[in-house]
């Protein structure tokens, strides 16, 4: 009985490493040598892209994706093949036949993928159905449109007052010691800043981040119990790092599989960011539940979730979802997690993109002063025509530019542009799956073919651009007879916010708090970068593209006029 339960163990465990053989093994290597999608002619940057997915993984895991790619572009040429079925342009042609408004109709649509990193329910971005996402998208348009971004000013300037209250605390403290300067590190400032305002526009109430330079805070699980994380910016970022790289496995089966393997080892799920991804949920559910239990909400709530709340469909399957001026008790499961899944969207993407776009500004300017000298010059030049503008009123905590007065500032404009050109803030490419014959930059493209430009390197492409890899903003706003059409290519090509139907929602928030901001930052402070800073900005690519530690020596700036 027993050499028969060792036979039968023994032969199941064969059948195991014989399944895992074939499927991992076997099985890619006949579907390499049948070439269904007939892709073996792209040339691919390793031997391993065209059996598995794992090389996409590990360039992923590696947060160095975007870089990784560019430079397997610029070896091998503008169409690459990175996976089994996975091909990347880099070719401005493809970004209309991938993105543009009529490729949905050309059979180019979302890829699996974004099934695939959503959790229990899809936030906006990760929508696939075109039905679906359309009306999730007029409810969000409501929130975000350029209009209530501008009406919520007053939310910015609050944020940033509270910024520079604490700045021009450390540098009044260091006041007087010699040639000691005081050092901040500015990117983690702006973390904190761009999280305040999404909290105060998203849900009512700012995070206080900034007040109190920290970034922990509390958590609330599904089941009700409150607990605290030591930093939301930690967690965010380990959770999208950890979500994103089992995201291009292109089993659902084998990531299902991984992810319970890793909760059930505690310390394995905290290194790898397993935790971090929850922990931030839970930060955002506790967000969610605190607007909901405000009462009623209505478009004068003053808040993107109040917006949402207003167009919540009040029938779900025949049940009620939403009861204006309910609690979340009164929110159909399924309408809640949306809710949660659009919560976490919208403090990601609200706060992320527009902090690692404030930091290369900044960092892009320092590392350019003739830039930063015509940027000045532009700016002083609209506060002196500002009448509500005096000298006095530069020396004030309040002072911060108006909107109304930087909105139209060219070389401002050109400025972040020209930043967000170099460096976008999401710098993912971002996946289309072809679901019928089509053709892409020339090239024909079968179905079941998933396709993706990088905004990294077209932004980049020697076609366009004049000194492609160089800083120079005067490229949106000067004329240049070598390229007599670079500012129609730069607009045309420019897939920053991404195109289309699919464009990014949030590029309204963003460019108004970079304006301000910018604008305020450089007129009040005599700014130097320190220490490794100074070499360069390490960037860590996740589905946004973060810069890592940027510090900042800091000085007001004496007789000039700040506002």
């Amino acid at each position: 009985m027993a050499l028969s339960l060792q036979v039968y163990a023994y032969g199941l465990f064969s059948l195991a490493v014989l399944s895992f053989f074939f499927f991992l093994v076997i099985k890619p290597l006949l579907t390499y040598l049948r070439d269904p999608l007939n892709l073996r002619k792209y040339p691919s940057p390793s031997p391993l892209t065209a059996l598995s997915s794992l090389w996409l993984v590990h360039a992923t895991w590696s947060q160095k994706r975007t870089r990784i790619i560019h430079a397997a572009h610029q070896r091998l040429g503008d169409v690459i093949r990175v996976s089994p079925n996975h091909l990347l342009f880099n070719d401005p042609a493809a970004i209309k036949d991938i993105y543009g408004v009529l490729a949905a109709s050309q059979g180019v649509n979302k890829d699996e993928f974004y099934d695939r990193v959503a959790g229990d329910a899809h936030d906006l971005v990760q929508l696939r159905d075109r039905g679906e996402h359309g009306r999730r998208r007029k409810a969000l348009a409501n929130a975000f449109a350029a209009k209530t971004v501008v009406n919520m000013e007053a939310v910015i300037r609050n944020a940033l007052r509270e910024l520079l209250v604490r700045i021009d605390k450390v540098v009044d403290e260091k006041s007087g010691d010699g040639d000691e300067i005081p050092v901040v590190n500015l990117r983690l400032w702006f973390n904190y800043f761009t999280l305040d305002v999404i909290g105060d526009m998203g849900f009512g109430v700012p995070m206080g981040f900034v007040r109190s330079l920290s970034d922990a805070t509390v958590a609330e699980s599904q089941g009700g119990r409150t607990y605290a994380v030591a930093s939301l910016i930690t967690s965010l970022h380990s959770g999208v790092r950890y979500g994103l790289s089992l995201g291009n496995l292109h089993s659902h089966a084998l990531i299902q599989f991984a992810k319970r393997l890793v909760s059930f080892i505690p310390p394995l799920a905290a290194r790898l960011g397993s935790v971090g991804g929850s922990d931030f949920e839970d930060i955002c559910i506790r967000k969610l539940r605190q607007r909901i239990d405000q009462g009623p909400p209505t478009r004068s709530s003053g808040d993107f979730m109040g917006f949402i709340l207003d167009d919540a469909s009040p029938v779900e399957n025949g049940k009620a979802t939403v009861q204006k001026g309910g609690g979340a008790s009164e929110i159909s499961h399924a309408t809640f997690r949306s809710l949660v899944a659009d919560s976490m969207m919208m403090m990601n993407a609200g706060s992320d993109t527009t902090a690692s776009a404030l930091t290369s500004t900044t960092w892009f300017l320092l590392q350019n002063p003739h830039a930063l000298d015509r940027l000045r010059r532009e700016l002083a030049d609209a506060a002196a025509g500002n009448l509500a503008v005096d000298s006095a009123a530069a020396q004030q905590e309040d002072a911060i530019f108006p909107y109304e007065t930087v909105k139209d500032l060219p070389f401002l404009r050109a400025c972040i542009d020209e930043t967000l050109r170099l460096r976008p803030p999401l710098a993912y490419a971002l996946p289309r799956l072809v679901s019928r014959p089509t053709t892409i930059a020339g090239h024909t493209v079968l179905p079941g073919t998933v396709v993706a430009v990088s905004p990294y390197s077209i932004h980049r492409h020697a076609s366009l651009f004049r000194d492609p890899d160089a800083y120079r903003p005067e490229r949106w706003v000067d004329f240049d007879a070598e390229f007599p059409q670079q500012r129609e290519d730069l607009k045309k090509y420019n897939i920053v916010f991404s195109q289309g139907s699919r464009a990014c929602i949030g590029r309204h928030l963003a460019i108004v708090e970079l304006q301000i901001l910018v604008a305020t930052f450089v007129m009040r402070y005599e700014l130097e970068l320190v220490g490794g800073s100074k070499a360069g900005l390490e960037i860590f690519d996740r589905f946004n593209s973060n810069p890592g530690p940027m510090f900042v020596g800091l000085r007001r700036r004496v007789g000039e006029v700040a506002q």
